[in-house]
């Protein structure tokens, strides 16, 4: 079964309760048809306070590095709808561990009664009197995520399911985003792993379902439909995640070459003086994630161009209208007009459709 990031609920005290951040199994249909994805952090919680327009609604539940007896250290958080009831479960239970939100509010006192105290009525402030802390320094005082006091009223955008005796909150797509059964796969070519996952996606209302195993790419009514090999796949090493859009088929386009966009840290003065080698064609630059197989009908990787150096690269970008149509007697914009990602690289694949190609 597909793997989900959620939370794994276990109460406490009365009224306190452990949310653990950790990895749940359901289901690929009932995921897809209940568009079950991994939670995000911060959690988003409605506190019903009917804040005027423009004020946020309260704080937002960031999860934390925390440390309990019969749960060691984890990333999660400890909800109540009592301040006492959560202050006393904290000095029973809690360890501040370096590390951890309490250990670091703590900075240097001790984990007593008093202490606890003043930390209950900060979170009564914050979480249930709903004062705005984004204009006063009580945000600065509070420990960063882990804890919550949640009035009766307060809404989380989460589903709480059971799953063989055990209570989890589970996120699910919302807006215009769906839900979707993803692989982590890396093909490797000209020694560079390239990633391009395998993907089983609610298409729209009803048991409509869209696929890429790979290879292949279509759309099924059933999920007894999918390529056996994809199913066991998803089923194995899948993990649910939420996307912008429906993944659709991308039939009749060949791959003509690979481009790697460089991260802001590795983005080169100049580019280089000439397109590099097999760019000489117009092409239409994609996220190598999109279902464009990079392997041939036995599963071999392309032989095609592969252009790793930052300033080849450049050459290559710089020549894209709109960051997407690449074309190659254009001229090259100076690189401080390229967008680059100050996080990862990001591997694009040329493509044009067949019958344009040849």
């Amino acid at each position: 079964m597909p793997r989900i990031r959620a939370l794994q609920i276990h109460p406490v005290m009365e009224g306190v309760e452990v949310w653990k951040l950790d990895t749940a199994t359901v289901p690929l249909e009932r995921a897809l048809m209940r568009e079950y994805v991994g939670i995000g952090d911060p959690l988003e919680v409605d506190l019903g306070f009917g804040h005027r327009r423009g004020r946020r609604k309260g704080p937002e539940l960031g999860l934390a590095r925390l440390d309990l007896e019969s749960f060691d250290s984890f990333q999660g958080a400890v909800v109540a709808r009592s301040a006492t009831r959560l202050v006393r479960y904290l000095l029973q239970a809690a360890r501040p561990t370096r590390g951890t939100a309490l250990a670091t509010w703590l900075a240097g006192r001790s984990l007593d009664e008093a202490s606890m105290a003043e930390l209950g009525e900060l979170l009564e402030r914050a979480w249930l009197l709903g004062h705005d802390i984004e204009r006063t320094p009580l945000g600065r005082q509070l420990p960063s995520g882990g804890l919550a006091l949640l009035r009766d009223t307060a809404q989380l955008r989460l589903d709480r399911i059971r799953i063989d005796g055990q209570d989890w909150w589970m996120d699910r797509v919302h807006g215009h985003t769906m839900s979707s059964a993803v692989v982590d796969r890396r093909v490797t070519i000209a020694g560079h792993r390239i990633a391009q996952p395998l993907f089983v996606g609610r298409y729209g209302p009803g048991p409509w379902f869209s696929w890429y195993d790979g290879l292949r790419t279509g759309y099924s009514n059933s999920l007894d439909q999918l390529p056996p090999s994809l199913l066991e796949r998803i089923e194995e090493q899948g993990w649910m995640r939420s996307v912008a859009e429906p993944r659709r088929p991308l039939a009749d386009l060949e791959v003509r070459f690979l481009v790697r966009r460089p991260n802001l840290d590795e983005r080169p003065r100049q580019p280089a003086a000439s397109i590099p080698a097999g760019c000489g064609h117009p092409a239409i630059l994609i996220p190598s994630s999109e279902p464009v197989p990079l392997v041939d009908e036995g599963g071999r990787p392309l032989d095609v161009p592969v252009i790793a150096d930052p300033a080849e690269a450049l050459a290559v970008l710089g020549r894209a209208y709109n960051g997407r149509i690449y074309i190659p007697h254009a001229h090259c914009l100076d690189p401080m007009e390229i967008s680059f990602s100050n996080r990862k690289c990001e591997w694009l694949v040329g493509v044009l459709p067949t019958c344009l190609a040849a």
